[in-house]
């Protein structure tokens, strides 16, 4: 079996929840079903990148309407797209995204000029110990919802969430991207991450401080992943796991003998 070149933070949460789910996706790159959920989900997202795009430092900054307009056509198109349908929450997200952009935080990004990478992909050569105490190297890879510029030369990196708000203190995915950034772009280090769900209700941002373990800590987890495919999937030993939580969010349960799936609720605004 030919893996993946590289490994991202996605894959091994993948790997690490259904090694099916992992060979249909990375490797067979089978036909995918998304739930309408997760569509949902790419379609806001999109929306929100393309408002934060608008206010990447430029020689004249856009107004506050501007910005608005731009993510909220970036989210009609979206939702085309994805194939959303039009009646399954596209009042709500026009609502989230008006919230996300009111005229005061844009003016705030617009005088900090604070935002300076949005959908940020990176890709580096790492190297951590793995879970038998193996030190071993990776091509790891992410993508960053958001960048944001800090007092003191640091950054924060922000990452859109849908669902329930939750802290994000030694959250594996924050931390790896910690670590990639700052491989990148050593001049302006990781002092903060947060979480960001948009979904509810008033703008709730979840933010902490980054802690040196935390970033090694991301790294091995990915890595103990990439140690565990090269062992295991080579041999083809990439069973199904099959779970009411993981089927439900399954681009391939339709064609899954295992999986177990039960529709979930979406979150909404409140």
């Amino acid at each position: 079996m030919e893996i993946p070149e590289r490994i991202s933070y996605s894959q091994a949460r993948s790997w690490n929840t259904c090694r099916y789910q992992w060979r249909l996706m990375y490797v067979d790159h089978a036909d995918a079903v998304t739930p309408p959920g997760l569509r949902y989900g790419a379609a806001l997202h999109e929306a929100l990148a393309a408002g934060f795009r608008s206010l990447l430092p430029a020689d004249v900054m856009p107004g506050p309407s501007t910005v608005r307009d731009v993510a909220l056509d970036a989210l009609s198109d979206a939702w085309d797209k994805h194939d959303v349908p039009w009646s399954e929450g596209y009042d709500e997200a026009v609502e989230i995204i008006e919230r996300q952009f009111r005229d005061s935080i844009v003016r705030g990004h617009v005088v900090r000029r604070d935002v300076i990478a949005v959908e940020e992909f990176l890709k580096s050569a790492v190297a951590g110990v793995t879970h038998d105490g193996v030190i071993r190297h990776a091509t790891v890879s992410a993508v960053l919802d958001l960048v944001l510029k800090l007092p003191g030369d640091l950054v924060e990196i922000r990452d859109h969430k849908l669902g329930a708000p939750r802290a994000s203190g030694g959250d594996p995915q924050l931390g790896l991207y910690a670590a990639l950034w700052d491989a990148a772009h050593p001049e302006l280090p990781v002092g903060m991450v947060s979480l960001s769900f948009p979904t509810g209700g008033e703008l709730d941002v979840r933010r902490i401080d980054v802690e040196p373990i935390w970033p090694a800590r991301s790294v091995s987890y990915v890595l103990r992943a990439r140690d565990e495919i090269e062992d295991a999937a080579v041999h083809g030993d990439t069973p199904p796991n099959p779970s009411v939580h993981a089927c439900s969010r399954c681009d391939f349960a339709h064609r899954c003998p295992a999986a177990v799936v039960v529709a979930l609720p979406r979150a909404r605004v409140d």
